[in-house]
Order: structure tokens, then sequence, then C-alpha cells
């Protein structure tokens, strides 16, 4: 996870900037990934990490991190 994070912020450093600057909500976020990881949904967690999902997928993932 960590790797993928700093690719991310290596070729966008906007990002990284933006991480930094609200500690809570990159945590936040942290977590909810690892959740979706836990459940063992590689395509829904990508999906959901580049902000592509359809309605349906949006319904999915809530359900997943709020239980």
């Amino acid at each position: 996870m960590y790797n993928s994070v700093r690719r991310v912020t290596s070729a966008h450093p906007e990002i990284g900037q933006h991480l930094l600057a609200n500690k809570r909500q990159a945590l936040g976020s942290y977590r909810s990934l690892i959740k979706l990881i836990i459940h063992r949904n590689p395509i829904l967690a990508k999906k959901t990490i580049l902000g592509h999902l359809s309605e349906s997928e949006t319904i999915e993932v809530t359900k997943l991190l709020t239980t």
C-alpha cells in the first residue's frame, strides 16, 4: 500500500501536500482502503481510490465502510 501511495505522491506532489495538510482525513482514507482490501475486492478498492465508482459501486463501498 505504501508503495502505491508513494508512486502517486511522487508523480503528483500536490496530492502529498494535501494529505499532509489534513492528516485526520488522510488517516480515515487509509483505514477505509484497508477495509476494502480486507473485503478482498481489489477492483472496487482501485476504483474507489481513483474516484471511478458507478452509483451501485458507491452504494457497495458505503455499505462496506459502515459495517
